[in-house]
């Protein structure tokens, strides 16, 4: 079974969602807890994106 396709203009908004919640959960992270965590929680973000160590 093919993949179906996916239109230019969904994974260019899909694209900006991600860079809009990526950047509040930065936010959100650093504003939890701004103690030993905080490495930890930025490094989780990081991975989830796809941008590990």
């Amino acid at each position: 079974m093919e993949p179906e396709e996916v239109a230019a203009a969904t994974v260019e908004a899909a694209t900006r969602l991600e860079e809009y919640f990526f950047a509040h959960a930065l936010k959100a992270f650093g504003q939890a807890s701004e103690g030993v965590h905080v490495g930890v929680q930025r490094q989780t973000v990081y991975d989830e994106r796809g941008n590990g160590v």
